[in-house]
């Protein structure tokens, strides 16, 4: 795993696919509503959005059309690993701020990639980020508009949670780490 990355840009990201029930289940409506509404306040911000097009891509383009973020919302479509990867190291917050979620797989790679995590306390994302990222309420875009003005402007909370995400990665999801607790807890059940 290559370590967190120096050069970072004041760039959100988040990596959906766009079938509109995905898109929805994802919070994306809510994140493009926090965007406009961080435009209306006057706040510079660039949201990156990637992922495999769907179903809901024209719902999409269109939300984005009817809010006017046209210029703060760069819609990328589907992107390679080598990208994804890139993005994700240089992005200043990775934010996904789903109504439900797995085990967050696109979130572990942000924070293994160095990037603070905004996200919703749904599914297992507090096992994937514990108290290494910054929890937002499903369904508020006013709520995720406050978190990104927060985490944006507050350089020594947004650092705090990039370096202590991409080490709860580091500590804990690596393979090796896990096949060495895997075989302890295999000799403990054999043991006894």
């Amino acid at each position: 795993m290559k370590g967190p990355s120096k050069i970072r840009e004041k760039v959100l990201f988040n990596l959906s696919w766009s079938g509109k029930e995905n898109l929805i289940r994802k919070g994306i409506p809510e994140l493009l509503e926090a965007i406009k509404l961080l435009k209306d306040e006057g706040i510079e911000i660039q949201l990156s959005l990637a992922g495999l097009e769907g179903d809901g891509i024209e719902y999409l383009l269109q939300m984005i059309t009817r809010l006017k973020i046209n210029n703060e919302v760069n819609h990328l479509g589907m992107i390679s690993r080598e990208e994804k990867i890139k993005l994700l190291r240089t992005c200043e917050i990775y934010i996904q701020p789903s109504h439900y979620e797995g085990f967050g797989v696109a979130i572990a790679e942000a924070m293994g990639c160095g990037a603070c995590v905004i996200i919703c306390d749904v599914g297992a994302v507090r096992e994937v980020v514990g108290d290494c990222g910054f929890y937002v309420t499903p369904g508020s875009p006013e709520e995720l508009a406050e978190a990104i003005k927060k985490v944006l402007l507050d350089d020594n909370l947004r650092h705090t949670l990039q370096k202590n995400g991409y080490q709860r990665i580091f500590d804990s999801l690596q393979f090796n780490k896990k096949l060495e607790r895997l075989r302890k807890y295999l000799l403990e059940v054999w043991i006894s």
